[in-house]
């Protein structure tokens, strides 16, 4: 062998010196490592020693002698191995030895390669890995919330998620702004975005998805100055330009951020719903923006449906204002829908028969929500007339925010209006179909049929098919239908059947009987009478159903209204005979000017008479006159028997005629009159509409009298005003005296703390009433309640102390922040002592100072009136008067009040309870507006 070649073969040896080394041992290239190891290799092998004896155990070896016992195997293991390497290395022949031939050898391949390819190999689960998984989203991403506590809170590591269908906001980063938990009520709305699959970031990133304003003073210039950042992309699949997201100062509304994302990264278009058509169909024209949508987006009906607005690529950012939101009215088609599904689940456990099911608004809506996707073209067919009675009249009550065109009592429709209206004959069938109703006393079917002939009634056009039917207010699908089978047949089938089906004749003719009510006519038809003489013959009657049989015809027929009139003459004459003072008046649909009437009602009254007065002339000696005159014919129930009877019911008859009629008089004391005509002048829809128009008005309203503040024995009366505390025990001795309880109930917190119900509430009243009140107050609108004892006047002591530590607080707080403005303290270094010093309560004072909210913007309402908080601490000062101590703070901080509400009655501004900081202000010598309200209103001159 050459030398060269012997030379090349001990490089090629020596290079391959690390073959004997295994994998596990790579890491450890030192060369005095390596020559233990080599001495280690050849020395002799040792037999283990024996094992420690120890005492008999069922547990078996300890751990630690488990870990021993290993190592000394895989020691023993190692050996073996590299004996068996150096055997072999000495026995056989290298297959990538150089033959002595080759005179140009390849480069000798090193370890290099192979550990490369090691590197490679898959990667086993960690248990890293492994725990990453069991990790909540929440804490993976973003900052974990203190628990909804007030003092001493703890991060809130057990948040429960809701399942990953709920998740609505599901891998959503969320960034509050103000971006701290230290508001309970922000820190509720925290919670809440993370139960609903989100995480909470208090540093800004760029994947962050939603930028939530919590706070109505904070404008969007101030959330770009506090990111640093010069804009933020705008949302563009909700609707971002609706009145409850938009962020005071943000990008106008036709802007929509692209960047950088590709196509399939961009919503696609929401197909609009039948409903939205139509209500966008019944507004005003007016300005509109349009979205670039590009062409390729631009898909088929069936691609183009978006099934869940939640299920989406991740998308441009949103930036909602919380806020707003929650204060704010929903949108027309929210408003109407969630109208509809209230008004669905308030009848839908009432049992309806297959043919008349839904007939009314709320069926028709659940319809049609149910058929958007599936008819395309019906949403293109709308009628031009849809929603056009809308506004009748145009009455609404700016005061209490009712609308007056919702209730019937609001909208009479004229006797004659039937004759010029284009739907009359649809009106006259679809009217003796719900005389039938009315008659089965299916109050359900009655009030639907009324409610679509008063929409017919309003059109000015003629409805013709059930699709334009359909498009009306308050007429369902099946309803529709009858509609369109009337225009087409000058019929209705379902009435048809009504008169010729036997049983409803028979059920009919029963309830004509007087005395007789649903109940009584079906036993009758259930024990097999059919004839009025099967009843008289067989069934037992009372004296006036006995009546009500002999004289049937002459009771179901109508009573001219000549003949009403001759009737309230006769009553009227008789009455004057015995006391001219007394007058008459013709009620019912003889007042309403009706053609005829069913039967007579005659009220009966006398200026400055008390009711027994009335009771005593009518009982005693009027009616017994007209029956010894032979006007009256019969009595058939009378209330005289009670102290307080104000009817009777019989039956009269004129000398000229032998046809028997019905005649209720009235008794009515002269200060109930005006309730008395309303009443018993309307039917019974005006009648229920009043009653619940007085209600939403905070008023009761019968046949007797309109009332305020009505209290009925054994209520509970809960006080929730701020009063002085001798109000209150002037109120309670009044509340008691008519046998019900009263209890104060003042509350503890600002609007947004009352919105997410986290106010604190202090009550006082009888033991028994405060237990009954107690779990409504403290499961509902309150965190918890203060019992202040059974007196209620302590619950307002404690209130007004609350107030008068509030005031103190708001004022030295002002005095603090002018002192750091006048000294150059940066106001942010203050306010980071004041809240980690002094807790969430006086962090929250000082932002409305440093904020600007205590001066609001012109139009804006202040968060706490400054009015309201001059009368509490005025209560709190005046206490103090009559207890002999003053009130030194508070008497400094009303003074500042007051001379803040004539600072802001000079500017036409609503100020704030805070505005003793734009006092305490300019006593320093600084502007009343501080650089957050300058330039707030510098910014809206711009706009």
């Amino acid at each position: 062998m050459s030398d060269k070649a012997l030379r090349e073969k001990v490089v090629y040896f020596q290079q391959q010196d690390l073959l004997h080394l295994s994998d596990d041992e790579k890491d450890f290239p030192d060369p005095s490592f390596l020559a233990a190891t080599h001495l280690l290799a050849d020395s002799k092998s040792m037999p283990p020693p024996p094992s420690a004896r120890r005492g008999s155990s069922f547990l078996g070896p300890t751990p630690r002698e488990r870990q021993q016992e290993f190592e000394e195997h895989a020691t023993r293991q190692r050996t073996n191995t590299r004996k068996c390497t150096e055997n072999d290395r000495s026995l056989v022949r290298s297959s990538t030895t150089p033959e002595p031939a080759t005179e140009s050898l390849l480069a000798p391949r090193t370890r290099s390669r192979g550990l490369q390819q090691a590197k490679k190999l898959k990667k086993t689960a960690s248990t890293s890995d492994l725990s990453r998984h069991d990790v909540p989203f929440y804490r993976r991403i973003g900052e974990t919330p203190r628990e909804l506590k007030n003092a001493n809170a703890k991060p809130a590591l057990a948040i429960r998620v809701e399942p990953e269908h709920k998740q609505l906001l599901k891998e959503k980063i969320v960034y509050f702004f103000p971006n701290n938990d230290t508001s309970m009520a922000r820190r509720l709305r925290i919670h809440k975005i993370i139960e609903l699959g989100a995480a909470w970031v208090t540093t800004w990133r760029d994947d962050v998805t939603h930028v939530m304003f919590d706070d109505r003073h904070q404008t969007f210039s101030q959330l770009l100055r506090h990111l640093k950042r010069a804009s933020l992309p705008s949302g563009t699949l909700l609707d971002h330009t609706s009145g409850r997201f938009v962020v005071k100062g943000s990008s106008s509304t036709n802007e929509t951020y692209t960047g950088n994302l590709s196509d399939s990264q961009n919503p696609l278009p929401m197909k609009p719903s039948k409903q939205e058509l139509a209500v966008i169909s019944s507004q005003e024209p007016g300005p509109t923006t349009t979205e670039h949508i590009p062409e390729q987006q631009q898909l088929d009906s069936s691609d183009g449906i978006v099934k869940d607005s939640f299920i989406q690529s991740p998308g441009p950012l949103r930036i909602i204002d919380l806020t707003r939101a929650a204060t704010t009215l929903p949108d027309a088609i929210s408003d109407a829908l969630s109208v509809a599904i209230r008004e669905t689940k308030a009848v839908a456990h009432l049992p309806i028969d297959d043919d008349e099911e839904g007939d009314s608004r709320f069926e028709s809506s659940a319809e049609q929500s149910s058929t958007d996707l599936d008819t395309d073209d019906e949403s293109q067919t709308k009628p031009k007339h849809t929603k056009q009675t809308r506004n009748v009249t145009g009455r609404f009550s700016k005061r209490t925010g009712i609308d007056l065109n919702a209730f019937q009592c609001m909208n009479p429709a004229k006797a004659s209006s039937n004759s010029s209206c284009p739907n009359a004959r649809t009106i006259e069938i679809l009217g003796q179909m719900c005389r039938y109703y009315d008659q089965m006393q299916d109050q359900w079917r009655t009030l639907a049929y009324r409610k679509a002939i008063t929409t017919l009634r309003k059109q000015t056009v003629k409805i013709s098919t059930a699709k334009e039917a359909a498009a009306l207010p308050f007429v369902g699908s099946r309803l529709a239908s009858k509609i369109e089978e009337i225009v087409l047949t000058d019929r209705l089938r379902r009435l048809d059947s009504t008169r010729d089906d036997p049983t409803d004749k028979v059920l009919r003719l029963f309830l004509g009987v007087y005395g007789a009510g649903l109940v009584q006519a079906n036993k009758w038809i259930q024990a097999g009478y059919r004839t009025l003489d099967d009843l008289m013959t067989n069934a037992k009657l009372t004296d006036s159903q006995k009546i009500g049989i002999k004289h049937y015809d002459d009771f179901t027929s109508r009573i001219p209204r000549a003949e009403v009139k001759a009737h309230g003459d006769y009553v009227r004459d008789a009455l004057r005979k015995i006391d001219p003072g007394f007058e008459t008046t013709i009620m019912g649909s003889y007042r309403r000017g009706a053609k005829d009437s069913g039967d007579i009602d005659i009220i009966i009254t006398k200026p400055g008479a008390k009711a027994s007065i009335l009771r005593d002339v009518v009982f005693q000696s009027l009616v017994p006159q007209l029956f010894k005159a032979g006007f009256i014919k019969a009595k058939l129930a009378t209330s005289s028997s009670t102290d307080d009877g104000s009817q009777w019911h019989g039956v009269s008859c004129l000398n000229s005629s032998k046809t028997w009629r019905r005649l209720d008089l009235l008794l009515v004391p002269e200060e109930e009159m005006g309730a008395a005509l309303l009443y018993f002048t309307g039917n019974d829809i005006f009648n229920r509409s009043m009653r619940l128009l007085a209600s939403k008005k905070g008023m009761r309203l019968n046949q007797r009298g309109l009332y305020r503040d009505v209290i009925r024995e054994g209520k509970i009366l809960v006080d929730t005003t701020t009063v002085h505390p001798g109000t209150t025990a002037s109120l309670s001795a009044q509340v008691e005296a008519y046998g019900c309880s009263f209890v104060a109930a003042p509350v503890f917190g600002p609007p947004p703390v009352a919105r997410a119900a986290q106010i604190l509430i202090a009550i006082a009243g009888p033991p028994q009433a405060v237990e009954i009140i107690n779990p409504f107050l403290k499961n509902g609108i309150a965190r918890d309640v203060i019992h202040a004892g059974s007196d209620p006047s302590k619950a307002l002591l404690l209130k007004s102390t609350s107030n008068f530590i509030a005031a103190g607080l708001q004022y030295l707080l002002s005095e603090a922040h002018v002192l750091a403005e006048k000294a150059e303290l940066p106001a942010s270094v203050l306010e980071s002592l004041i809240e980690q010093n002094f807790g969430a309560y006086a962090h929250n004072t000082s932002k409305r100072l440093t904020s600007g909210s205590y001066f609001p913007s012109k139009g804006q309402a202040p968060n706490s009136a400054l009015e309201l908080a001059i009368k509490d601490v005025g209560i709190g000062v005046d206490i103090a008067k009559e207890k002999g101590v003053r009130l030194e703070i508070g008497e400094l901080s009303m003074g500042a009040m007051e001379e803040a509400k004539k600072y802001g009655d000079e500017r036409d501004r609503k100020l704030d309870s805070h505005s003793v900081f734009g006092v305490v202000r300019t006593r320093a010598s600084l502007e009343f507006e501080n650089d957050a309200v300058r330039e707030r209103d510098g910014l809206e001159d711009k706009v």
